[in-house]
């Protein structure tokens, strides 16, 4: 298994993280168009750091799951600047502890540029991310579901 900080030049893992983005949440309008999906993953990894998309890849160099370091994300969460998302681990790599390893990874990355805080929001994973060392925050609708609001750091 390897982590990745894609640039501009893995269009490989750009097309393969855009396709598991929109099988994951298609039904959500964030995620129903693959240019749109695409455009935003470019976009964010050619912006400044810390924002940036990474990955895990098997020897093959297929996708085994994706994160990305988020510049405002939920907007009017007090203080909240730095979101982790678009965490999805493929279904033939999940249970392993993969989707935490690189959850772990990209974090201590994201502190090698900032000590600010790391938000992300989940509407049902909060008892894993909070054995991982988030915090509750708050409860909010975000992609017109019910959200916890989370914080690291």
């Amino acid at each position: 298994m390897h982590f990745i900080t894609l640039n501009e030049h893995h269009t490989h893992l750009i097309e393969q993280i855009t396709h598991t983005l929109h099988t994951e949440w298609h039904e959500l309008k964030s995620w129903s168009d693959l240019d749109n999906i695409r455009q935003r993953l470019i976009t964010r990894i050619t912006a400044p750091s810390p924002q940036t998309v990474a990955c895990f890849i098997d020897d093959k160099e297929q996708l085994l799951a994706t994160a990305s370091i988020i510049l405002n994300e939920l907007i009017g969460i007090k203080d909240s600047k730095w979101w982790i998302g678009e965490i999805v681990t493929v279904p033939s790599a999940r249970g392993k502890g993969i989707g935490s390893q690189l959850i772990e990874q990209l974090y201590h990355k994201f502190k090698q540029h900032t000590d600010e805080c790391l938000y992300l929001y989940t509407p049902d994973m909060q008892a894993l991310y909070r054995r991982m060392g988030w915090r509750d925050v708050q409860q909010t609708i975000a992609n017109n579901e019910q959200v916890t609001v989370m914080k690291r750091g």
